[in-house]
């Protein structure tokens, strides 16, 4: 089921970590996310962004949480 189309009733902010190799879920699937108040995190590499780049998945959350 495409629960994205819920995305747009989210207010809180939320962080959305997407891979432009990601095929496990698609690497475009995060454009169909509509969340009012979205921080996206684009990186470079697949799906699993804490071990393929631990210090940029690190200093990504940090600066979200901060703001």
């Amino acid at each position: 089921m495409d629960y994205s189309v819920f995305a747009i009733d989210i207010s809180c902010p939320v962080l959305v970590i997407a891979g432009k190799k990601d095929f496990a879920v698609g690497p475009d699937s995060y454009k169909s996310w509509k969340f009012k108040n979205m921080k996206l995190l684009l990186y470079e590499v697949a799906h699993v962004s804490f071990q393929e780049e631990p210090v940029w998945f690190t200093d990504g959350v940090f600066q979200f949480l901060q703001k």
